[in-house]
């Protein structure tokens, strides 16, 4: 069969702030066709301050500043972004960006949107601090003055948390996107209809029914069976299988697989044991079983392909492994499981089916890790959040896109920081919160690129995490419906202009 598969190429991670930039408008190519997609996450609302991520990847919010292909940031909602000084930054407005309703997207409406975000979502003065005063210089001019300087603030204006928006009737929000909704029924469908007054015109399709398919074999056959037109997250074996008419989009991805751990498990807190867990995985193993070999193995919290080279070799050393947990006092019992005094090393690990490769890599590593003496038992729940604010766990299964804003600030201000809004597992280290502090502040490229370095090298030896995989974006649609995609590599953004319908 014939397929497409557009490979991104490596790019070099943008740390670097933007002294000015700006960019044409993108223009969406119009259909009266309607779309059926089936996908794996949807909105459990239209809250902004609760499912910022998810509206924005399904063409229902945008902010500022987006990252576009290249993982370098750009304007969105934004004409251009212009540094002034170390600290003041103008965003001058697009003068045809509105809201649903059809009111201006003006400077005092995004003044308010700010104050909202700052409001409803505390985590986001990791990344622009509520202390900054934002000026309106005229109707589509406003000048932002931190406190302290901010290296990556056009980048931060593309985290999603700052999505524009404002307040509608009876606790509901506008937003700018190019789809608006027209009905949710949590876990179940989300139905889009287009919003042919967007700025950058009207889009493809004149309606979208997103519904919620966990399960990758279901979404393959209902591609297959006529039953829906696009999917996402397809299967790297179904790939070869699909018929004629169906074609495939796969992209590298800024996004990584991993195994957390439990910072309030006496195990894990033991460096010894997440050190030789680390060391001892086959990453090219995992690749094989859980991705058909189409991953790229990572040993660092960024994309081998994308981000800063990690000090952890790739190979697996076993023995080194055996050796750690020997000095670390973890005797081999006659059951082939180490243990200390009376306590055995045995691991809960959590898994979930929304990502259908981290169960099958979770039961592999099962075997792998019975070689230096540890025992681990994988539960898959349905609900990995809800799970994980339990103690039960000891390590989990978890997949984490760390460049949604094209910047390493993120990872680290969310996942790493003592208190990150993504980190389940509570590590916490006073070290990486200074470098996580310095980064944030400094504008200077070689400098970023020096913390960000450092700071990678620091939680990699302090074992935070298990950086596994990344796994490729793979799409899959009906060149009867669809005529052409072209997936991000950074999974914050889906339907967007590149979705074209056939005439």
């Amino acid at each position: 069969m014939e397929f497409t598969r557009r490979a991104v190429l490596a790019a070099p991670l943008a740390i670097a702030a933007a002294t000015t930039i700006g960019q044409t408008t993108p223009a969406y190519a119009q259909s009266e066709k309607s779309l059926r997609i089936a996908h794996v996450f949807l909105p459990a609302t239209l809250n902004p301050a609760t499912d910022g991520f998810n509206l924005v990847e399904q063409g229902l919010a945008e902010c500022l500043t987006r990252v576009n292909q290249n993982l370098q940031v750009e304007p969105w909602l934004a004409e251009s972004v212009v540094n002034i000084d170390s600290t003041t930054w103008e965003v001058r407005l697009r003068a045809n960006a509105a809201f649903w309703d059809g009111s201006p997207v003006n400077a005092e409406a995004v003044l308010a949107s700010f104050a909202m975000t700052w409001e409803t979502q505390p985590d986001a003065a990791n990344f622009i601090d509520p202390s900054t005063a934002i000026t309106v210089v005229d109707d589509v001019t406003l000048r932002f003055v931190t406190a302290t300087a901010v290296g990556s603030f056009p980048n931060n204006l593309a985290s999603f948390h700052f999505i524009i928006r404002k307040a509608g009737a009876d606790d509901t929000f506008m937003m700018t996107g190019p789809y608006k909704p027209s009905r949710l029924i949590p876990d179940q469908v989300l139905e889009l209809t287009a919003n042919v007054a967007h700025w950058a015109g009207q889009p493809s399709a004149s309606a979208i029914v997103l519904t919620l398919t966990p399960d990758a074999n279901t979404r393959a056959l209902a591609l297959q069976s006529g039953d829906t037109d696009f999917i996402s997250q397809v299967p790297p074996e179904l790939v070869d299988t699909l018929p004629e008419n169906i074609a495939t989009e796969i992209v590298a991805n800024t996004r990584v697989h991993s195994m957390i751990f439990n910072f309030a498990s006496p195990l894990v807190t033991d460096a010894a044991i997440r050190s030789a867990i680390n060391m001892s995985i086959d990453r090219a193993n995992l690749n094989d079983i859980g991705l058909n070999g189409q991953g790229v193995v990572t040993t660092g919290p960024f994309p081998a392909s994308f981000g800063v080279a990690s000090p952890l070799a790739e190979t697996p050393s076993v023995a080194e492994a055996q050796a750690l947990l020997d000095a670390a006092g973890w005797t081999i019992g006659s059951n082939g499981i180490r243990s200390k005094g009376e306590q055995q090393l045995k691991l809960l690990v959590a898994s979930y089916p929304n990502r259908a490769e981290l169960t099958p890599m979770a039961i592999a590593m099962q075997d792998q890790l019975k070689s230096i003496g540890i025992e681990i038992e994988v539960r898959e729940v349905e609900d990995i959040s809800s799970f994980l604010e339990s103690e039960e766990w000891d390590a989990s299964m978890w997949s984490f896109n760390p460049l949604p804003t094209g910047d390493p600030l993120y990872l680290f201000n969310t996942s790493l920081v003592t208190d990150g809004i993504f980190n389940p597992g509570k590590y916490s280290n006073p070290d990486l919160d200074a470098l996580a502090a310095a980064l944030k502040l400094e504008a200077d490229p070689a400098i970023r690129t020096e913390l960000t370095a450092t700071a990678q090298d620091l939680v990699v030896s302090d074992a935070a995490c298990v950086w596994l995989l990344s796994p490729p974006r793979a799409f899959a649609f009906n060149l009867d419906v669809v005529a052409s995609y072209s997936a991000s590599p950074n999974d914050l953004y889906m339907i967007d202009e590149t979705l074209i319908l056939t005439n």
